[in-house]
């Protein structure tokens, strides 16, 4: 775990002004991408394919991508998703528990990636379309996750598990 000033350190000379969106080509990611073009942000979308073989989420993605005019990354996680995920589902699941595989992809897998990738691009931000806050304590720099404003789609619990590495860095729109 890193601790806030070397996340201070690790970020430094990447762009405020540009954002890395995790974009499935749906209607939330899709008003996410909208909302953050509206507010200034330079956005790149990116595309996790957890099958290996989504054409037509790709082509979705690409699409809305498309009609937005920002650019798309698409990526093949399929090989981790299914060590990590899938198998920490069945394994789980095997021993009588019942596992939220979100609660597994979120922190080794989608965030992880959207870290990785907006660094290789120079994006400071990054962005999902899920339902919920971010709250910046202004004293000790800290962020935690916080419900969403409209408690029905409420999705925070999805993301209890992410570092201030990535809480730091993500907004939702």
């Amino acid at each position: 775990r890193m601790n806030m000033e070397q996340l201070k350190n690790k970020v430094i000379g990447l762009d405020k002004t540009k954002v890395l969106l995790g974009l499935s080509g749906g209607v939330d990611s899709t008003a996410a991408a909208l909302l953050l073009k509206e507010r200034g942000f330079e956005v790149t979308g990116f595309y996790f394919d957890v099958t290996g073989e989504n054409e037509q989420g790709r082509d979705d993605a690409r699409k809305v991508a498309e009609q937005l005019g920002i650019e798309l990354i698409c990526a093949d996680v399929s090989a981790e998703f299914g060590e990590k995920v899938i198998g920490n589902f069945c394994s789980e699941y095997l021993c009588g528990r019942t596992p939220n595989p979100c609660v597994v992809c979120n922190p080794n897998i989608k965030f992880k990636k959207l870290i990785e990738t907006a660094d290789s691009i120079g994006a400071y931000y990054i962005a999902t379309g899920h339902y919920c806050r971010i709250y910046r304590n202004d004293e000790t720099g800290a962020c935690y996750v916080s419900r969403a404003a409209n408690e029905k789609k409420d999705q925070s619990y999805m993301l209890y598990r992410l570092g201030q590495d990535v809480l730091s860095r993500l907004i939702f729109p």
